[in-house]
């Protein structure tokens, strides 16, 4: 069973100092939802308890989720129905820090809910910012006789140095090693060919098959160590549209940001909601209705938001 796993929001979130377990159960639970974006509290509890998870890491892990915006607990009120509403792909990558997001992966199930969790995504962050070598058949048509053309394009995947990795993502080169022994990132050897005024990049193989480009009197040859083969049980899907609309939604949601962080105007606070109600004014924080879980024996936490004065 696979899984759509967001690697680009997971490791800003971590590089950002968030809790990371909290966007592991976000995506866990946006997998196990069936459709609407929610989820019963009950049966993500115990989906998780089903794993093996101990009770004090699922209320620590559900808790976190809530408190930085990622689930948000929610009652029905026709059926009483305690759930848990998702935040979305685009909410997920700004409260990360992410202004633009990535193609989604697909990863094993089993891996991703294992030990080594961190470095599937590692490889599948990988896999995100350099692709993978790939031929692409194009289909098109021929303007003088109109018949049908096919014409297969090759792909090659980007080498990324350990240096700029870590500028990235604030992983040590020591980690990314580690993470992509326990992964099976294996290690590519490139060779540069420089023979008169020609030069490509060629595969370690190739030289066996052409063996008077590296035997050649004159011929200058150069490693490159920077090419990495990603396991093909990481995929990365084509969701055009999906990540598409949510960099859109991202966009409005920074800009939106921008604008608030840029206003001053005085703000009023009310003790109650009756004091709310009684206040009716404008820059008035009001109760919005969520209730924030908090430590058995303490009281709830409430939402309140801000009443901003909009301008006719």
């Amino acid at each position: 069973m696979k899984i759509t796993v967001r690697p680009d929001i997971i490791t800003k979130a971590k590089q950002a100092g968030l809790p990371v377990r909290a966007f592991w159960l976000w995506h866990y639970a946006k997998h196990i939802c069936k459709a609407g974006g929610t989820v019963p509290q009950d049966s993500l509890k115990d989906s998780l308890k089903a794993l093996g998870i101990s009770k004090t890491s699922r209320y620590d892990w559900i808790n976190d989720a809530v408190r930085i915006g990622l689930l948000s607990l929610e009652v029905s009120n026709r059926t009483g129905l305690v759930y848990y509403r998702l935040a979305s792909w685009a909410d997920g990558a700004f409260i990360a820090g992410i202004e633009r997001t990535g193609k989604p992966i697909t990863l094993d199930l089993d891996r991703f809910i294992s030990r080594s969790w961190q470095a599937e995504v590692w490889a599948g962050l990988l896999l995100q910012l350099r692709g993978r070598d790939e031929k692409i058949a194009k289909l098109s048509r021929d303007k003088n006789t109109g018949k049908a053309v096919l014409t297969v394009l090759e792909r090659k995947a980007k080498p990324i140095s350990r240096n700029t990795l870590t500028e990235l993502t604030g992983v040590s080169r020591r980690a990314q090693q580690y993470r992509e022994k326990k992964s099976g990132v294996e290690q590519v050897t490139n060779i540069l060919i420089v023979r008169d005024d020609v030069a490509g990049f060629m595969k370690f193989g190739h030289n066996k098959e052409y063996p008077w480009l590296s035997v050649r009197a004159g011929a200058e040859v150069q490693h490159l160590p920077n090419t990495k083969a990603i396991p093909n049980r990481i995929q990365l899907l084509n969701s055009k549209s999906s990540t598409k609309r949510a960099n859109k939604q991202l966009k409005a949601l920074c800009k939106s940001d921008a604008i608030a962080e840029s206003e001053t105007f005085p703000r009023l606070y009310a003790d109650s909601f009756n004091h709310a109600l009684a206040l009716q004014g404008d820059n008035v924080m009001y109760l919005t209705g969520k209730v924030i879980p908090n430590e058995q024996g303490k009281p709830n936490i409430r939402v309140w938001q801000r009443m901003q004065q909009h301008e006719k």
